[in-house]
């Protein structure tokens, strides 16, 4: 989410902008040479229905090198290092830790990088390194993010994105490749030059299964400890019955 610069000296830096912690990507894309590390330092997520509990819980979640190729464009490594679940289902339970998934992204700013009301990226993603065997990964191959925004004020805007995944199964069922898609949009409020925080409706439908919907209501504070260092934490909290029941987070972005 966007944030204020606490420095005016360096005028051609752009404020400090991470993919997290909202699921909304941002439109903006890092300076030419710039780098920025994202990831969280522990996220925990819990799901409970009428015959099985889900506990999982992530050290260093989607752990994001972003490099900017030049002022429009940058390139993303994204990295879920180290999953634990734990599932119980009446009196048996069962568990799995391993490596996660890995992303490539590219992203090119259309519009409003450098100022203006209105903001526009696209973000093509490829997955290019599977989980480890003893964890659950997903059949996600690939997609393409497409992050919006306006500024209503300075301190005050409306933004969101939309996303299209590609997804391919292991076996041979007849429904082997299959669509989704996700709709979020948020609200973020900079009540100081350090102090942000935003409210996010998030929303993914799959074409393989009509029934197939998860939606969440998503709430982060961000705290800027520096121009180039900034705290996050937050909760989402399912509102549809194949979502997850409760995420929360904390995390970290720096950018050097």
């Amino acid at each position: 989410m966007p944030q204020k610069a606490l420095s005016q000296n360096v005028v051609k830096l752009r404020s400090l902008s991470s993919e997290r912690p909202s699921k909304s990507d941002s439109i903006y894309t890092l300076n030419r040479g710039k780098f920025l590390f994202e990831t969280s330092f522990l996220s925990k997520t819990k799901n409970h229905n009428s015959d099985q509990k889900i506990s999982a819980t992530s050290l260093f979640d989607f752990s994001t090198f972003r490099y900017g190729i030049n002022d429009q464009n940058e390139i993303q490594f994204i990295q879920n290092p180290l999953i634990y679940k734990k599932y119980s289902q009446s009196n048996f339970s069962q568990k799995f830790q391993g490596r996660g998934e890995s992303f490539l992204r590219f992203k090119h700013n259309f519009l409003g990088n450098d100022g203006g009301k209105l903001g526009f990226s696209l973000t093509p993603f490829v997955k290019i390194i599977k989980a480890s065997r003893n964890q659950t990964g997903s059949d996600l191959r690939g997609g393409l993010i497409m992050p919006f925004q306006v500024k209503i004020l300075d301190d005050l805007t409306l933004g969101g994105m939309y996303q299209i995944n590609y997804y391919k199964t292991q076996n041979n069922l007849k429904n082997s490749r299959y669509f989704a898609i996700i709709n979020a949009y948020y609200l973020s409020k900079d009540f100081t030059n350090k102090i942000s925080s935003y409210l996010e409706f998030y929303s993914l439908k799959t074409f393989v299964n009509k029934n197939f919907v998860q939606n969440y209501l998503d709430f982060g504070v961000n705290y800027l400890l520096t121009d180039n260092l900034k705290l996050d934490v937050g909760a989402n909290f399912g509102v549809s019955k194949k979502a997850d029941d409760l995420n929360y987070f904390s995390g970290v972005a720096y950018r050097f």
